[in-house]
């Protein structure tokens, strides 16, 4: 009878440490949205994402798959596609697992809905490969290659196209910390879907930030206007979804301002297709409607974190990163850094703050890849090691009455940088 009792003791037991390692593993892959949101330094992104990690663990994968396509209304054409992404799902589940197992990795990842996507399959649907080329072309990029050939750049408007264009200068005044999330001067998470929109967001982002600050009013802007409108025929040289930069978009805004996102709302469901970026979308603008028009843009040194940090002390701004990582595309929460990373630039984001967490520093940003990725949108990126080049190509746009610290071109820039340093003690 005792030998009994012993083998009804021992078998509860076995049944509960397997219901509880299901449900540690049901955290993962379900990826459940049930946090509280973001509310700053003392946000939910501390929480650690459970680890996935040895065989047996007693759970049905294919059931949680199935989960995975409801959760995220995954539709695959046929069974052998389903076998596919299934498998495909698994790989990315295996690298959950072993990513979050090793100490040494200071962020976690999940299983979000891009879990059934190769990173080549990913890039393709959601990466800008175009976006360096352009930054290479860039007055960010370019004038410090004159600046680096000891030329002068002109303050004449027409060597910038007769746009407003400037450079930020660092007040040398910032706080420690800085959440404009917290502070509600950043709208809600967008999803781009398959088209490279993401230039479209990060320039609405900010210039939304920046009118909030100003006027007090936090308005969502129109992303498919600039998407449709700043085409090529337009001569503004975006390429809808295909792609296009932040700094285009300034320049098609200040020509002709942006509607309300209301008036001109994103279309999810046609920028869910591949062959969206095959052509474009007819231009909806209607000049009577337009809510927001912008003066310029300002640009931060290539690659100079402390002027970023400076900026983004001020207002949200936009910038491009190297997003080509298998870990960034599953990121879920901590201090986004990589042993290595290439400062070959394919997506654009919003940095809106900064701050320390377990003594590192890092940039909060918003994603424009839905609430699945990182914390409802957002992530934190490790700061002061222009970690995957993101601060190499940062801007803001400049609105009416605004109040910016900037000068005219870089040269005089670096004139008063030189000039503070000739007077520091």
């Amino acid at each position: 009878m005792r030998n009994l009792l012993i083998c009804v003791l021992v078998a509860c037991a076995a049944v509960a440490s397997t219901a509880e390692l299901e449900t540690l593993d049901k955290d993962v892959i379900a990826m459940l949205d049930e946090e509280d949101p973001m509310l700053g330094e003392a946000d939910n992104m501390r929480d650690t994402v459970t680890t996935l990690e040895g065989e047996g663990l007693g759970m049905d994968e294919e059931a949680e798959f199935k989960a995975f396509t409801r959760k995220h209304q995954k539709k695959y054409k046929d069974h052998d596609e389903y076998s596919h992404r299934f498998t495909v799902w698994k790989d990315n589940l295996d690298f959950v697992r072993k990513w979050n197992s090793e100490k040494v990795n200071g962020f976690q990842v999940g299983m979000n809905e891009f879990a059934d996507l190769t990173d080549d399959e990913f890039a393709q649907s959601y990466l800008n490969k175009n976006l360096h080329d352009e930054y290479l072309r860039s007055e960010t990029f370019t004038n410090d290659l004159i600046q680096e050939s000891a030329g002068v750049v002109s303050k004449d408007k027409a060597f910038t196209g007769g746009y407003d264009i400037r450079w930020h200068k660092n007040t040398q005044t910032q706080p420690k910390r800085q959440d404009w999330v917290h502070k509600g001067a950043v709208s809600n998470v967008n999803n781009q879907a398959k088209c490279f929109a993401c230039y479209a967001f990060a320039a609405c982002g900010a210039i939304e930030g920046a009118v909030k600050l100003r006027t007090g009013k936090l308005q969502k802007l129109s992303a498919q206007q600039i998407v449709d409108c700043s085409t090529p025929n337009s001569g503004f040289m975006n390429h809808g979804c295909k792609g296009g930069t932040m700094v285009k978009s300034y320049k098609y805004i200040i020509k002709n301002g942006l509607m309300k996102w209301e008036d001109y709302g994103y279309r999810t469901s046609l920028n869910s297709r591949p062959e969206c970026k095959l052509v474009y979308s007819r231009c909806k603008y209607q000049k009577s409607k337009v809510h927001q028009k912008i003066l310029g843009y300002v640009n931060i040194q290539k690659g100079n974190e402390k002027d970023l940090m400076n900026a983004v002390g001020m207002r949200p701004v936009s910038a491009a990163i190297d997003a080509h990582h298998r870990p960034f595309k599953l990121y879920r929460s901590g201090v986004f850094t990589l042993a290595s990373c290439t400062t070959h630039l394919t997506h654009g984001l919003l940095v809106v703050g900064y701050g320390q967490q377990d003594g590192r520093k890092y940039w909060k940003v918003k994603n424009s890849w839905g609430t699945t990725w990182g914390h409802h949108g957002y992530g934190k990126v490790v700061r002061d090691k222009n970690m995957c080049a993101i601060g190499n190509w940062a801007n803001y746009p400049i609105i009416p009455n605004d109040h910016v610290s900037t000068v005219r071109t870089l040269a005089e820039l670096r004139e008063t940088e030189e000039d503070e340093d000739d007077g520091m003690p």
